[in-house]
Parts: C-alpha cells; structure tokens; sequence
C-alpha cells in the first residue's frame, strides 16, 4: 500500500467517524435558527393583537390593533382550550395597557382554569368588557404582571409562546398572536450564533 493510499484511508475513515456527529451538530444548529424564525414571525407579518411574554419579568404587553363586534352583552373573548391549568384564578389586565374605540373600556382579565361560561377547567382566557357593537381594540404595550399566578399557571401562559389564542366570543377579531420579549429572541439567536461558530472550530480542528 503507497503512503498516498494510506493517507487517503485514513481521511476517509475519519470523515466517516465525525460525519454522524458532523450532522447531528448542523441539524441542532438549523433547528435553533428555524425556531427562532417561526417565533419571530408573528411580530413582522401579523396587524392583529399580539401578547408579548417576558418570562423574566413575569409580565406580558398587548400591542398592535385589530377591528370587530362584541357579543350582545359587549364582550369580547380570546382563548386557548385544554391546557392543564392549576387553580382558577383571574388577574386584571392593566387598564393603561390597551384601549376600545368607541368604548368605553370597563374592565380586561387574564383567567386561568376555565372559560368565560366557566364550563371547561382546562383553558387560559383573555377577556374585555365594553358596550355592545364594532369596536376597535388598540394594545398600548404597558406591562401587566402575571407574577400573583401560580406556578403552574406561569409555566402555562409561557408554554403558550409561539401559539394564536383564537376569538371565542365576538366577531370580526383576528386571533390573538403570542411570543417572547425581543431580548428572548436575541438570546435564541446568540446561542445559535455561539453553536455554529463552535462548529466552525471543531471542523477546522477535525
């Protein structure tokens, strides 16, 4: 066997021992970046509401506008049915942080453990009460805390990140986008920049 040949071998044989962890480390790179871009998404290409989480602060922000009609009774309704919530609990949502034109805006609340009808014990509901008709719901992005919900409640609105909670009662309302705070988002990017610079060096190094 020549020296080349030799040589050739054992480059083969150790592109063929690195190439499993060569692709494992690209697919976990390009899962990083995909994922930061789906939950990107929403605040580029959607003009209704969006619930912005920041799981850090325990706070969330309304922002955005979108258009539609209340219920007879001047509610309108938003909710996300089924997840395993703890106790039933309701926190206000914070009156400077959204506003119905015509209105008025009499009261906003995040309800964990059951629907507005309260008939389902698994659903986290976002609620507004104004007069009955068209009304234009404009999020004002002041913060409300969710720091006085359970645990368990906690880690279900943040498990929501990413999700639509759709219109229940009213009509007309797109439903409601959900993501992370913008510094979450380059916390996710950061990782996935560090992760292929790292790949970058192994693979020099291999």
């Amino acid at each position: 066997m020549s020296h080349c040949t030799g040589k050739w071998l054992e480059w083969l044989q150790s592109e063929e021992k690195h190439q499993p962890i060569r692709t494992h480390m690209k697919k976990t790179i390009l899962t990083s970046f995909v994922a930061f871009a789906t939950l990107a998404a929403p605040i580029s290409t959607h003009a209704q509401l969006v619930m912005t989480i920041d799981t850090t602060a325990k706070t969330y922000t309304l922002s955005g506008s979108d258009s539609g009609f209340t219920d007879f009774a001047g509610l309108i309704s938003w909710a996300v049915v089924g997840p395993v919530t703890d106790v039933s609990q309701t926190i206000s949502v914070n009156s400077t942080g959204y506003s119905l034109n015509p209105g008025p805006a009499v009261a906003g609340s995040l309800n964990f453990g059951y629907d507005i009808l309260m008939v389902d014990p698994g659903s986290v509901t976002l609620t507004f009460f104004s007069s009955p008709g068209a009304q234009i719901f404009s999020g004002l992005g002041t913060p409300t805390s969710y720091a006085g919900a359970s645990a368990i409640n906690q880690a279900v609105l943040e498990s929501l990140i990413g999700q639509t909670m759709p219109l229940v009662v009213g009509s007309g309302f797109q439903g409601v986008s959900i993501v992370p705070e913008p510094h979450e988002y380059a916390a996710m990017a950061g990782l996935g920049l560090l992760g292929f610079a790292g790949f970058r060096r192994w693979r020099q190094r291999a």
